[in-house]
């Protein structure tokens, strides 16, 4: 007993009756008042849809295109080798191809609509991929005409979908004097004309429609539209070749702009970023535009341009042109943000000035101004200075105390002192041998002794070597006139006899809590 199979395929295609298909086609593919109706209202919508950038628009005029039926009626007659029905098929196909181009043109002719969005160039810049849709479409239009459980209405919309769109952009490109559209567009559609004219051959003689009138001519019938689809596609391949290079491009382009700028500012924002390859020049280059939004307060120099240029040559091994529109962007601050500046100001100007109050050889590298705790505010600043620089922990508490009183708050500060060393000019060595001696001569006295300033400088129209000395002395420690006396000597003896010293003592207070 033999047991049925639990899956069974119904060769449903090959049941198809070739005398109903043959009617079937010859009523809808003619040149009738229906058809030419259907056909303009398509290409109206459909081109206003692509103007409009609206995809639902386009669908709607896509479904009611008729064009499906004199392509069916080039692949039947092909198929069954009848030279009447071919030549008959191809002169209702050329006049639907005009009519749709003429309607197509003269709307966008009399749209005040006059640019080129995406809907328009997704159909102009065709790849390979383009290809496999327009086979598909041709699979669902020839299983629609042999095999009824697949409505033809769905068969239509199918091949509408390859061929109405790129017909009508085509319109548009020529209505708006550009060729690349117009000549990508068509390129499109032709080869999309072909891949469905060419399964629909092979699905026609698959479902049982294998005699032919002439054999010769279906033959070199489907010869020529295999040679035909085999060249176009050569074009199509290039361009899916560039279209991957440029989305490949642009996702470098994209990450390399917004790691660079962050570097700069993390308030850098890149808008309206496009990639394009150049091929009409010496070398390949790519065009990377792009907006860079930048806060007031930041600037993008030439030399970080050519960083980031630099970088997208190296990733992309291409030559790199880079256009960034730069906009600048305000930032819209509250209350509390204009206080907080204002006070930020405020401690960086009294910093900077008690620092050159103290030692006009001390320079700033730095100073960053935080709000602390509650109402306190801290300072972190790093200063350079000379190696012999004392800078005690009572000038630091002295700066604090009168930056506190400045903004009436209190001010933590934090200071970093980075040595300057630099080749110094024989008067700059006497400078630093002078402020050694009088360093040392103030250990020997006491260790306890803290040098607030020591300054040295030369009055060259009387040859007089001028020293300022101020220090902070313990109250347990008192200075005689006799140990000046003694330094000022000391001095002279050692560097100039006209030497003018000007020594200040400052008490020292210490205070210790328990």
């Amino acid at each position: 007993m033999q047991i049925p199979s639990p899956i069974h395929i119904d060769h449903d295609i090959k049941k198809v009756q070739k005398a109903t298909l043959a009617k079937e086609i010859d009523e809808n593919a003619s040149l009738s008042q229906t058809y030419i109706i259907l056909l303009v209202v398509s290409a109206v919508i459909c081109t206003l849809g692509l103007i409009l950038n609206s995809t639902p628009i386009v669908i709607g005029g896509m479904i009611i295109a008729p064009l499906m039926w004199p392509i069916m009626k080039v692949s039947v007659g092909i198929t069954a080798g009848s030279k009447k029905d071919i030549s008959d098929a191809i002169i209702i196909f050329l006049a639907s191809v005009g009519i749709t181009l003429l309607s197509s043109y003269l709307i966008a002719m009399l749209s005040p609509i006059k640019s080129l969005n995406a809907e328009i160039l997704a159909r102009a810049q065709p790849t390979v991929l383009d290809l496999c849709i327009a086979l598909s479409a041709g699979v669902v239009a020839a299983l629609g005409l042999v095999e009824k459980k697949v409505s033809s209405m769905l068969a239509g919309v199918a091949i509408a979908t390859s061929l109405m769109p790129p017909l009508c952009v085509a319109g548009i490109g020529f209505a708006l004097q550009s060729s690349t559209t117009a000549w990508g567009s068509l390129l499109l559609f032709i080869a999309n004309v072909l891949s469905i004219i060419f399964i629909s051959i092979l699905i026609f003689r698959f479902s049982g429609l294998n005699r032919a009138q002439d054999p010769t001519l279906r033959r070199n019938g489907l010869i020529f539209v295999a040679a035909m689809l085999l060249v176009t596609s050569f074009p199509l391949l290039f361009f899916l070749n560039r279209y991957s290079f440029k989305s490949a491009a642009y996702k470098d382009a994209q990450s390399i702009l917004e790691s660079s700028l962050k570097e700069i500012s993390e308030d850098i924002y890149v808008q309206n970023l496009s990639t394009e390859l150049m091929t009409d020049t010496e070398k390949p280059t790519v065009v990377v535009n792009a907006d860079v939004l930048i806060p007031e307060n930041v600037v993008l120099d030439f030399a970080q341009r050519d960083a980031i240029i630099k970088k997208l040559q190296e990733t992309l091994q291409r030559d790199v042109k880079l256009n960034l529109r730069i906009q600048n962007t305000i930032a819209l601050q509250t209350e509390q943000d204009k206080q907080t500046q204002f006070i930020t100001d405020l401690l960086k100007q009294a910093f900077t000035s008690e620092i050159q109050q103290y030692d006009s050889s001390l320079s700033i590298d730095d100073v960053m101004v935080s709000p602390g705790k509650g109402d306190s505010w801290q300072v972190d600043a790093v200063l350079r200075g000379d190696p012999l620089l004392q800078f005690s922990e009572i000038q630091r508490n002295e700066i604090e105390h009168n930056l506190s009183a400045v903004v009436g708050s209190e001010v933590r500060l934090n200071l970093e002192i980075i040595s300057r060393i630099r080749l110094k000019a024989e008067e700059d060595v006497q400078k630093e041998e002078l402020k050694q001696l009088v360093l040392a001569f103030f250990e020997d006295i006491s260790p306890d002794i803290d040098l607030n300033a020591l300054q040295v400088s030369n009055d060259v129209e009387q040859s007089t070597l001028r020293v300022r000395i101020v220090a902070y002395i313990p109250s347990n420690i008192t200075m005689s006139q006799s140990q000046v006396d003694q330094l000022k000597l000391l001095l002279q003896q050692k560097f100039s006899e006209k030497l003018v010293l000007s020594f200040t003592t400052v008490e020292k207070h210490e205070y210790v809590s328990d």
